[in-house]
């Protein structure tokens, strides 16, 4: 198994939250076509709130009147979370890599131990005891 995998890091300065975004699906494209190598971004947003697919926007707590006389953008996005800050001062880093291809993982079942879908659920009160 190759574990040393050459990796580009590129630093895009202060960048607003969607130019970078955009910038970030144009190399994740190249990087799936293989034609570029692993690579990871650094980058300082303006005040952003991102919400993710778990976001809610009562969790932010400014209205959106407030966040415009702030000057505080906000983007729904397709990443897992809730309400993600970023802003001036934040470094942030986007790693933009090629995972291996995914393997189906056998788990053994072992005849009376109750061992199932990698958590140990006992199935009769004396396992449990032990």
């Amino acid at each position: 198994m190759d574990i040393l995998r050459e990796l580009e890091v590129i630093s895009l300065g202060h960048m607003a939250y969607q130019q970078a975004w955009e910038i970030q699906e144009q190399m994740a494209k190249e990087r799936g076509a293989d034609a570029v190598p692993d690579r990871l971004l650094f980058v300082e947003h303006p005040h952003t709130y991102t919400l993710g697919s778990s976001g809610h926007m009562e969790n932010v707590l400014l209205s959106p009147d407030e966040l415009k006389a702030r000057g505080i953008s906000i983007y729904d996005v397709n990443r897992g979370g809730d309400v993600t800050y970023h802003g001036p001062g934040q470094l942030v880093g986007y790693p933009i890599v090629k995972l291996p291809a995914a393997r189906p993982m056998l788990i053994p079942a072992i005849p009376g131990c109750g061992w199932t879908r990698l958590s140990r659920q006992p199935r009769s009160p004396q396992l449990a005891s032990k």
